[in-house]
């Protein structure tokens, strides 16, 4: 399976993978966009200011905007899913991002993501026949 090089191929692959199919792509975005503006405070480490912050948020809010590895952290989060991407980067071909189990959301019984990444920019869902078959009776958890 493949998804167009146009600045949504996380999300759609990430739709997917979660619904079956990649036409959920820009209610993903809206829902990680959303679950990044209430964990503003978690996610201030990872940048010089709130002010830079908020901009990347923003961004992140715009179609066409390439999704990343925060992003990457906050869908599993979102989720509750475990996502794998295998990379074609040397000494750091495999990343495993997990959700960070909270409150009524300790579930170890979740699901888990495949992706593929083409540096520097492109994601491809990583799906066999039986897997996609599956994924058609994901029920959203958002």
């Amino acid at each position: 399976l493949t998804t167009p090089d146009d600045g949504n191929c996380l999300f759609r692959s990430l739709s997917l993978q979660l619904h079956g199919h990649p036409d959920k792509q820009a209610e993903i975005r809206k829902k990680i966009v959303a679950y990044m503006e209430s964990i503003k405070e978690r996610l201030l480490q990872h940048f010089d200011s709130m002010d830079h912050l908020t901009r990347y948020i923003q961004d992140m809010s715009e179609e066409g905007t390439w999704g990343d590895e925060l992003v990457l952290h906050c869908a599993a989060d979102k989720f509750q899913v475990e996502v794998h991407v295998l990379t074609c980067e040397d000494g750091n071909f495999y990343r495993h991002y997990k959700p960070s189990f909270k409150g009524e959301t300790q579930d170890t019984s979740h699901r888990h993501i495949f992706l593929s990444f083409i540096s520097p920019v492109h994601f491809q869902p990583i799906c066999s026949n039986k897997m996609w078959q599956r994924s058609q009776s994901i029920v959203d958890v958002s």
